[in-house]
C-alpha cells in the first residue's frame, strides 16, 4: 500500500495511457517547455555573405518531470518500480495530459535514463523525459454538421489540423467532392448535365439477410467439410446461433442453406459473425457455396482448433473437400488478432481470379476495417459454373465444449463489368458511409478502404487558423459531418 499525502506541494500530475501518476509515485515538478524548439532554416551560397532566409522548422517537444516514490518497505518498493515499469515503457505513443491543462492532449512516450536515486531503502527520485514527436498538442475530437449550403467555419487553433469527414449517402451518386477555397478531395466521376451513360454499380447487392429469421433457409441434404449435419439454427430477432448442436464424434453440427436470387458468374459473398472462441474450447463457422447443380464451389472459414491456446484461424478454398484448392491459411499470421472475432468473411470470384479477405470491424467507428488479411489465387481456365445458393454452418468437435458464435449478416453481391463507354460507376449507393479521413490520407467506404475511389487530382483538405470555407458537391445527396481535433503548437 502506498503512503498517502495531502499536502499540495505534490498534487500537480499527469495521465500517461489513461492511468494517474498517483497510483504509482509523486510529481516533485514538472520542466515544460512555451514550445518545440525552433531552428532557422538557412541556405547559404558560396562566396556570399551571411544566408538566405528559409523560414524555421520546429524541432520535438519534450518535457522532464521529477518524481518521488515513497513506499512502506523494500520489498513493495521494488515491486512499485515493475508496475511502473510496465505502465510507462512502450513501444508506441500514448496519450499523456498534465493536471493543470487537461483539455491539451500530447501522444509522447518515455525516453532517456531512468536511474533511481535511492535515498532510503523505500525511497526514490528519478527523472522522467517524454518525447512527443509531432510537437503538438490535441483537443478532445469535436463535430459539427456541414448543411447543404456549406459552412463558414472557424478553427481556433494555432496548428493547421486534418478533419475527418463522414458522408451518408441518400441517394447513389457516381462522385463526391469536399471543398475549401483551395483545396479539394474528390471521389468518383463526375458527370455532364447531358451525359446519357448509364449509372451503374460495380458492386451490386443483390441478397442481403439480416438473419432475423430463418424464412427461406433448410436444412435438409446439407453436406459439411468432414463431418455431419446435426442440431438446430434458431434466430433471436438479429442474429443466427446454433441453438442445438447434436452429437459426433468428430465436425457435427447444425447447417443451413438458402438460393439466392440470381445465379451468378462474377460474385462476391459477404458474411459478418461473431466469434467468441475461449481456451479449451474448439468450434467453426463456416460459409460453403454452391452452383446450380449443387457442387461446392468453395468455402470460407473462421475456426478455433486448438485445444490448448485460444487462436481463431482462417481458410478459404475453391472447390469440394477432398478435391479443392485451399488458397487463405493464416496459421502463421499475427496470431491471435482474429480472437474473440467481431468482423466480416468474403469469398468472391471475378472471371478466373478467386479472392478470400477477412476482417475485425470496429463498431464505434462506422464499422472500420482493421486487423485484416486478403489472399487470392488465379484459374487456368474462365469458370463455367455459377453461384446458385449459399450455406452456413456452425460447428463443434467431438464431445469438446464449443464457444459461443452467432451470424449477424449475409450479403450476396454482383460484380458488374463497366463498360466506360455506356456507363458511369456509382462511387456509392444510398445508405451507404463514406469517410474521408485527411489525417490518415485514407478513404474508406462502409468501412473498408478505398483510396482506388480516390481522384488523381485531389488534395487533402485541411483546416487552418482563423475562418474556413467548406462546400459539398452535390450539395443535395448526403448528410455530411466533419470531425477535427484543435491542434496547438
Amino acid at each position: 500500500m502506498s503512503l498517502q499525502f495531502t499536502n499540495q506541494s505534490f498534487s500537480r500530475g499527469f495521465t500517461f495511457d489513461n492511468n494517474h501518476n498517483t497510483n504509482y509515485f509523486y510529481v516533485k515538478n514538472i520542466k515544460r517547455p512555451f514550445s518545440a524548439p525552433i531552428s532557422p532554416k538557412l541556405l547559404t551560397v558560396p562566396k556570399r555573405k551571411g544566408a538566405i532566409d528559409n523560414g524555421t522548422e520546429a524541432d520535438v517537444l519534450q518535457f522532464e518531470v521529477r518524481i518521488f516514490v515513497l513506499e512502506e518497505d523494500k520489498e513493495t518498493f521494488d515491486s512499485q518500480i515493475d508496475s511502473i515499469n510496465e505502465w510507462l515503457i512502450h513501444e508506441d505513443l500514448k496519450e499523456l495530459i498534465f493536471d493543470d491543462r487537461p483539455n491539451r492532449k500530447y501522444m509522447a512516450r518515455l525516453i532517456g535514463e531512468t536511474d533511481i536515486e535511492d535515498d532510503i531503502l523505500n525511497y526514490g527520485e528519478a527523472t522522467l523525459t517524454f518525447l512527443v514527436p509531432d510537437g503538438q498538442s490535441y483537443e478532445d475530437e469535436q463535430s459539427v454538421t456541414i448543411p447543404p449550403e456549406g459552412l463558414n467555419f472557424w478553427y481556433e487553433g494555432n496548428e493547421d489540423t486534418n478533419p475527418i469527414f463522414d458522408i451518408e449517402f441518400t441517394q447513389d451518386s457516381t462522385f463526391f467532392t469536399i471543398a475549401t477555397p483551395d483545396k479539394w478531395t474528390s471521389v468518383g466521376s463526375s458527370t455532364a448535365i447531358d451525359d446519357a451513360r448509364e449509372q451503374k454499380p460495380r458492386y451490386e447487392l443483390i441478397d442481403r439477410d439480416d438473419m432475423e429469421d430463418t424464412v427461406g433457409w433448410t436444412s435438409s441434404g446439407n453436406q459439411i467439410d468432414g463431418g455431419l449435419v446435426t442440431g438446430t439454427i434458431e434466430s433471436d430477432n438479429a442474429d443466427f446461433f446454433p441453438a442445438t448442436w447434436g452429437s459426433g464424434s468428430g465436425w457435427h453440427g447444425p447447417s443451413k442453406k438458402r438460393t439466392i436470387s440470381e445465379a451468378l458468374s462474377d460474385f462476391r459473398v459477404d458474411m459478418t459473425i461473431r466469434s467468441r472462441n475461449q481456451s479449451g474450447q474448439v468450434g467453426r463457422i463456416e460459409l460453403y457455396l454452391f452452383d446450380e447443380n449443387n457442387v461446392n464451389m468453395g468455402k470460407i472459414a473462421l475456426k478455433d482448433t486448438n485445444t490448448n491456446e485460444k487462436m481463431n484461424q482462417g481458410e478459404a478454398r475453391l472447390g469440394s473437400f477432398g478435391s479443392g484448392t485451399y488458397f487463405f491459411d493464416n496459421q502463421d499470421y499475427k496470431k491471435g488478432i482474429w480472437n474473440d472475432f467481431y468482423g466480416m468473411l468474403r469469398i468472391q470470384r471475378k472471371g478466373t481470379l478467386w479472392h478470400a479477405y477477412i476482417t475485425q470491424l470496429n463498431q464505434s467507428d462506422n464499422y472500420k476495417h482493421y486487423f485484416n488479411r486478403r489472399d487470392s489465387y488465379r484459374l487456368d481456365n474462365l469458370p463455367t459454373d455459377k453461384l446458385a445458393s449459399i450455406q452456413v454452418h456452425f460447428g463443434a468437435y467431438g464431445t469438446r465444449d464449443p464457444f459461443p458464435m452467432e451470424i449477424r449478416r449475409v450479403d450476396t453481391i454482383k460484380i458488374n463489368d463497366i463498360d466506360n463507354e455506356i456507363q458511369v460507376p456509382l462511387v456509392a449507393r444510398a445508405g451507404q458511409i463514406l469517410t474521408i479521413d485527411t489525417a490518415a490520407s485514407k478513404v474508406y467506404l462502409d468501412g473498408e478502404e478505398r483510396n482506388d475511389l480516390l481522384n488523381r487530382f485531389s488534395e487533402w483538405v485541411v483546416l487552418t487558423k482563423g475562418e474556413n470555407q467548406i462546400a459539398c458537391y452535390p450539395s443535395d445527396i448526403a448528410n455530411v459531418t466533419m470531425r477535427y481535433k484543435v491542434r496547438w503548437k
